[in-house]
Order: C-alpha cells, then sequence, then structure tokens
C-alpha cells in the first residue's frame, strides 16, 4: 500500500514536472507574439489608414473634383498604387480643362458675330414687311436664345477656373440671396428663412449667379404658380446649409443621378416645352465645387425638388 501511494505520488509529481517544463515554451510564444504584434500592428493600421485615404480620394475625383491628390511618401506597393491614382486624376484635370477652355474660347469667338446677328435682327425688324414681321421674330428669339447659351457656357467654363483664393472671400449670405431674389423673381414673393449674421467662403458674384440660376430654374419648372424657398442654416461644424426649394412635380428618380451634367434637361416630366440650355445645373454644381462646397439634388415630401448647398462658414 506504501509502495502504492509513493508510486501514485510519483506520477503526480512527474506530471506536475512536466507541466512546468513547458512554462518556459508558453512564456516564448507570449512574447514572440506580443513582439509580432508590436511590430506589425502600426504597419497594418498605416496600411489601412493609406487604404481608406485612397477610397475617399477616388471617391470625390467620382464626383468629378479632380484636383484631390493621395498623400504620397511611401515606397511600398501602396504608395505606387497612390502615385498612380494622383496621375490619373491630374491627367483628367488636365483632359477637363482642355475642354473648358475649348468651350471658353469658341463662346468667346461666337460673341461678336452673335451680336452682329442681334443687332440686325432688331433693324429688319423695323424695316421689313408686316408679312415677314413673324419670320424676324422667330429668327429673333433663336438668336436671344443662342446668346443665352453662350452667357452660360462663359459662366460654366470661367468656374471650373476659379482660383483658389477668389472662391475663398467672406460673403454675408442674406445679401448673395438679395441680390439673386431682386434679379430673377421680379414681383414674385420669395419665402426666406435665414438664420442671422450667416457667411461663407465663396465668390460673391459667382454665388449670386448659383442663387440666381436656383430661382430661375425653380419659377420655370415649379409649376403656374410655385412656392419657393430659400432657407440658411448653421450645418454640421464649419459648414452653412443652403437650399432652395420648390412645390412643383419634381424630378424622375431615374433622371436624379444625371442631374448637373451638362445639356442635361428632364423637361418632358418637369415642364415641357420650358426651354433652356440644360447648364443651369451643372453651372451651379460646378461653381460650388470650385468654392469647395458640395451639392446635393433631392425631391421634396411630398412634392416638390430641393437643391442643398453646403459651404464653408467664414470664421
Amino acid at each position: 500500500s506504501t509502495l502504492s501511494s509513493s508510486s501514485a505520488a510519483s506520477d503526480v509529481y512527474k506530471r506536475q514536472g512536466g507541466l512546468m517544463d513547458l512554462r518556459p515554451i508558453v512564456i516564448a510564444v507570449a512574447v514572440a507574439l506580443g513582439v509580432s504584434i508590436l511590430f506589425w500592428l502600426p504597419m497594418v493600421a498605416g496600411m489601412t489608414h493609406a487604404l481608406r485615404d485612397m477610397m475617399k480620394a477616388t471617391g470625390e475625383i467620382a464626383e468629378g473634383r479632380f484636383h484631390t491628390r493621395v498623400k504620397a511618401g511611401r515606397q511600398d506597393e501602396i504608395g505606387k498604387l497612390g502615385d498612380s491614382i494622383n496621375r490619373m486624376a491630374g491627367q483628367l484635370q488636365g483632359h477637363v480643362d482642355g475642354q473648358k477652355k475649348f468651350l471658353a474660347d469658341v463662346a468667346h469667338e461666337l460673341g461678336s458675330p452673335l451680336a452682329r446677328l442681334q443687332f440686325g435682327t432688331s433693324i429688319l425688324e423695323e424695316r421689313v414687311p408686316a408679312d415677314l414681321s413673324g419670320n424676324i421674330a422667330d429668327v429673333k428669339e433663336d438668336v436671344e436664345h443662342m446668346g443665352e447659351l453662350l452667357r452660360e457656357l462663359l459662366t460654366f467654363t470661367r468656374a471650373g477656373f476659379l482660383s483658389p483664393e477668389a472662391g475663398n472671400q467672406p460673403v454675408v449670405l442674406s445679401d448673395v440671396v438679395d441680390a439673386a431674389v431682386n434679379r430673377e423673381a421680379g414681383k414674385k414673393e420669395i419665402v426666406r428663412q435665414l438664420e442671422p449674421n450667416l457667411a461663407v467662403l465663396s465668390d460673391s458674384r459667382l454665388l449670386v449667379k448659383v442663387v440666381g440660376n436656383l430661382v430661375r430654374n425653380a419659377l420655370k419648372h415649379g409649376g403656374p404658380d410655385p412656392r419657393i424657398t430659400i432657407t440658411a442654416k448653421n450645418a454640421k461644424t464649419g459648414w452653412v446649409e443652403l437650399a432652395v426649394k420648390d412645390d412643383g412635380p419634381g424630378v424622375p428618380a431615374e433622371a436624379m443621378g444625371k442631374l448637373g451634367e451638362p445639356f442635361y434637361r428632364p423637361d418632358l416630366v418637369r415642364s415641357p416645352g420650358a426651354g433652356g440650355a440644360g447648364l443651369g445645373l451643372s453651372i451651379v454644381r460646378e461653381s460650388i465645387q470650385a468654392m469647395g462646397g458640395t451639392v446635393k439634388f433631392s425631391n421634396g415630401d411630398p412634392l416638390g425638388f430641393v437643391v442643398t448647398i453646403l459651404l464653408k462658414v467664414a470664421s
């Protein structure tokens, strides 16, 4: 019995001793694992951060902000990917700038002959026989439409070449809205709900043009007697939200993604025969992006069309 007890105790001691012998191994593995985590964690975090920045940059490039760049400096494959994104954005910016410059040059060259044509039609209107006056009126209307198109083309191209300094001047928002409404609305009552003393970083003349385009767009497409509301308030930290809303039929969901593209017109649903060159909302989007802001087009609830603009607050 004594021998059996001794043998059992010996077996227990051996098992415990075996466990004791594993402790250095477990400790060594734990230390190696900890060192690996400390070594790899910053690397993984850096890669994740870089990829997140690239995803954000490519999203902005996809929205047309080709001046966006990825931070350079990495020497690995992710750094090479970032360099490729930057080269792509630069080439896209070059192509777009070239197209805008071409449009601006064409519009500028057409200005002089168009002015002569307008002058000529005005003279003809006074001298032609009465039975031809209707034809001259049609020609004069077409010439005026061409003039409007050229003016919008020039505004569209100039917005794309706006310098960062010009788009970062403090502007009092109520002054801009008042100027745009007085220019475009005439005797039409526009509801204005603006928080007091709001100032944004923008270009005052271009922002007046933007708000004027939105008011004119709402008057054209908001129905026979549209109710137009302009609101402005502090949004998220450092930003001001400006919105122009009408109570018209709105825009079909399938057309919403194309709004803001040059020469795109969803007029068949909004108001057939309303005219226009399809550059109004393009000028709005291009101008606001040039001033460092964002634009969102949406339908109201239950009716209407809303354009929401975010601009940086002027401190």
